[in-house]
């Protein structure tokens, strides 16, 4: 009897170990292959910056760094210059080539500040342009804005 609960536990245990050590290997080497293979389009990963001029004529200058996996897109994004200097955002969102949508929301745990936008790749993979909806934390507001997305980084834009 001793010896099948030994049995038994020690083949969860390698059923375990193997199916963790499965996941690792397509997630670290299989994943990023099929990726290169199937997405065939723009490069998007990079550093990228933009002017956000809002309603009441304030402004931030923010810069972003993408990440992308197939279709799903991540990043993170930091206030440099204006209002909200230091404040950092975390987003996601999908990427169908040419649109890029995306939602974000501030990181600091006092602030509900969060987004979403819809932007268009244009300039040879070098901009994107489009609108933002942004919620207000002053008065509750909801607003949109016009948001140009600069390449920072990366010299060639097309795979």
């Amino acid at each position: 009897m001793n010896n099948d609960v030994v049995l038994g536990t020690v083949g969860s245990l390698l059923a375990m170990s193997i199916g963790w050590f499965s996941r690792e290997i397509y997630e670290k080497i299989i994943q990023p292959i099929v990726d290169k293979i199937s997405y065939r389009n723009a490069l998007i990963e990079g550093e990228w910056q933009t002017r956000l001029i809002f309603q009441d004529s304030s402004f931030n200058v923010i810069q972003i760094k993408l990440t992308r996996h197939g279709y799903l897109v991540k990043g993170n994004a930091r206030c440099v210059e204006g209002y909200a200097s230091g404040n950092e955002f975390e987003f996601k969102g999908e990427f169908t080539p040419p649109l890029l949508t995306i939602r974000y929301r501030d990181l600091a745990p006092h602030n509900t500040e969060q987004g979403a936008a819809a932007l268009l790749l244009s300039k040879n993979g070098n901009e994107f342009k489009g609108q933002l909806v942004y919620s207000d934390d002053v008065d509750d507001g909801i607003y949109t804005t016009e948001i140009i997305m600069n390449r920072v980084t990366s010299r060639f834009a097309w795979k």
